[in-house]
């Protein structure tokens, strides 16, 4: 009973203090008017009463004044009582401090109280139920479906929540001969965070197809499994909140995968070996402790694959006396590099442009001592290298010496440099396969100035483009004069320039070698240039460029030249054939099969060029 006299003395308070309180679907009351109740006569309603009798355990839920200008007391078990019209004493209130009541629970409401100094009038200050604080759920697996269930930590109610791993509704079709499924868009599903099963109906899932997700304005990561052998493309562009893809290094990756998602990071998920550490000697190098991705193909200092190492081999060393090595014996000078060759800039890249897309050399030529050239790796160091910002880059790589060591003022440190630009229009790498032979002798000046205009011309359409060229002439293996034999036109020790105007001094500096006969070795020439290492997603381009026919000599055990164009058009590469018209069909099939076109060596082939490149180029492009 001495609970229920509380929660009487309670109630009155309430009832006093909701005189200045207008809740959820209540009236506004005229206090002005004649109080029509007091506290005392609640004690007399029978209603009130009764339900005061029952309240022990109670919370109260909520307090209001309906549309009549009733106080209404509802408890949590949504009982209710009506306490009728209530009018407020004529006070001007001096409230003193806060006083705790009742605290609010998980599901009840709770109150502070005011105390009036002058008339004894108590204010009440009602805070609302707190609800649940549920803790880490204990979750049950059922196949790709779970089932999560949360406790609250105060109250100790519990509630289920059941769902996929994987999002649900992201639309699917069949391939390969229905072995496989495909993504093809997200269809009816709402995730912002995106997490693309291995399987689907039983079956995996081994793509993502062309566009699949282009301009899903609201997702924020994509999880893409092991299964996932291809990324069509376009497929995540134009995903403006795009922040986080995780997918494993082997995927293969479509064009503009990511084009204009610019916030997009990679995460890539990897496989990691634990290498021990191992100390060098004078003849074996060695290494420090690391953690090897066998997708990546990188190395980490960390066992989460978190934090990346450019630098794991301990080079050999000797310990030099007098020129010679006190452990081993060997020569000091044998082993000198003298001279380390330049690296061109890599060139302009567009916003989001992956580190492995930028083509940076795996190796350099050195020259040591006993004036022979030695070809070393290169680890590059990517830490400057920051895709989604525009900026002039320099990367810096250190040469791997092995048994080597710099000469005096040298050092194994390299560079080069990167642009990232914010719009680039399509990627291209375009090499010129050019007959030398002395019967060029007329045409030379004009296919040089055609070059250099066309070169001019495409970086000027903002095209992000390497370009090499291939000479050739008689031998495919020459035993005489070297420049007879098929060369490539070097940039320091690289074989793509990066800009037009280096790209003009190369072709300047070309000059013309005697051939023993009419026909010359171009099958050698245009293999030669499908040897050279291209940029996954840069479309490929060969010019052939010769006044004379063909023989199929070649280095690179191809029989002829109907075999070499199978080869070239399997590979996706796009070949112009610029000679004179008593050739053009001669060698219409290497041009018609792989997509090319054919013009006059004397004329402004330039322009015909560039008028049927360009749109190849562009279409790869998102307009």
């Amino acid at each position: 009973m001495k609970n229920r006299v509380l929660i009487v003395i309670s109630i009155l308070m309430l009832c006093l203090v909701m005189l200045f309180v207008t809740a959820c679907d209540s009236v506004e009351i005229d206090y002005e008017e004649e109080a029509e109740y007091v506290a005392e006569e609640l004690l007399d309603n029978e209603d009130f009463l009764e339900a005061l009798q029952g309240s022990d355990g109670l919370g109260i839920k909520s307090v209001v004044i309906n549309e009549e200008g009733h106080l209404v007391v509802t408890f949590t078990d949504d009982s209710t009582v009506d306490l009728g019209k209530i009018e407020a004493p004529l006070c001007e209130h001096n409230y003193g401090e806060e006083t705790l009541g009742i605290s609010a629970t998980c599901t009840s409401m709770g109150y502070k109280t005011q105390t009036c100094s002058l008339c004894g009038h108590v204010k009440y200050a009602f805070q609302e139920a707190t609800g649940h604080t549920y803790g880490e759920p204990v979750s049950i697996m059922q196949g790709t479906n779970y089932i999560n269930i949360y406790t609250c930590t105060v109250c100790d109610s519990t509630k289920v929540e059941a769902g996929s791993l994987y999002s649900e509704g992201l639309e699917y079709s069949l391939v390969d001969g229905d072995a496989h499924y495909r993504v093809d868009g997200i269809g009816s599903c709402t995730d912002v965070a995106i997490v693309i099963p291995e399987e689907h109906n039983g079956k995996p899932v081994t793509e993502i197809g062309d566009r699949a997700f282009y301009e899903s304005a609201d997702i924020v990561s994509v999880s893409i499994p092991k299964s996932v052998a291809r990324i069509g493309e376009k497929a995540f562009s134009r995903c403006e909140k795009l922040e986080t893809v995780q997918m494993p290094d082997t995927v293969e990756l479509g064009l503009d995968v990511f084009r204009e998602s610019i916030n997009v990071e990679i995460d890539y998920a990897h496989t990691l070996t634990f290498i021990e550490a191992k100390s060098a000697s004078c003849s074996e190098a060695g290494n420090v402790a690391y953690y090897y991705c066998e997708l990546c193909n990188e190395f980490y200092s960390d066992e989460k694959g978190e934090e990346r190492l450019y630098e794991v081999t301990i080079a050999p060393s000797h310990t030099y006396a007098d020129g010679s090595c006190t452990s081993c014996g060997a020569d000091q000078s044998e082993t000198s590099i003298v001279s380390v060759s330049t690296i061109a800039p890599l060139g302009k890249f567009a916003l989001g442009t992956l580190d492995s897309r930028i083509g940076l050399p795996e190796y350099i030529n050195v020259t040591t001592a006993d004036g022979l050239t030695h070809s070393l790796p290169i680890t590059w160091d990517m830490t400057s290298y920051i895709k989604n910002r525009v900026g002039v880059y320099t990367i810096e790589g250190y040469i791997q010496l092995g048994t080597f060591h710099m000469a005096d003022g040298l050092t194994n440190r390299v560079e080069t440099t990167v642009e990232i630009v914010e719009h680039m229009k399509g990627t291209a790498d375009i090499v010129f396969v050019l007959d030398i032979s002395s019967s060029m002798g007329e045409e030379i000046a004009n296919v040089k100035n055609n070059i250099v205009a066309f070169s001019q011309a495409i970086e000027a359409a903002g095209v992000s483009t390497r370009w090499s060229a291939i000479t050739y002439s008689d031998y495919a293996d020459c035993p005489g004069d070297v420049n007879e034999q098929t060369r490539t036109l070097m940039n320091g020790a690289e074989t793509w320039f990066t800009t037009a105007t280096e790209y003009e001094s190369a072709i300047a500096s070309i000059s013309l070698a005697y051939g023993g006969d009419g026909p010359e070795v171009a099958v050698d020439g245009l293999m030669m240039a499908d040897s050279l290492e291209k940029r996954p997603d840069a479309r490929v381009f060969y010019i052939l460029l010769t006044d004379a026919d063909y023989k199929n000599n070649n280095n690179y055990g191809v029989s002829d030249m109907d075999q070499a164009v199978t080869v070239l058009d399997e590979n996706g590469v796009n070949v112009s054939v610029i000679t004179d018209s008593s050739y053009s069909d001669l060698y219409y099939n290497l041009y018609n099969t792989t997509g090319g076109i054919y013009s006059n060596i004397n004329g402004d082939f330039s322009s015909e060029l560039f008028d049927a490149l360009i749109p190849i180029i562009y279409s790869e492009v998102i307009s």
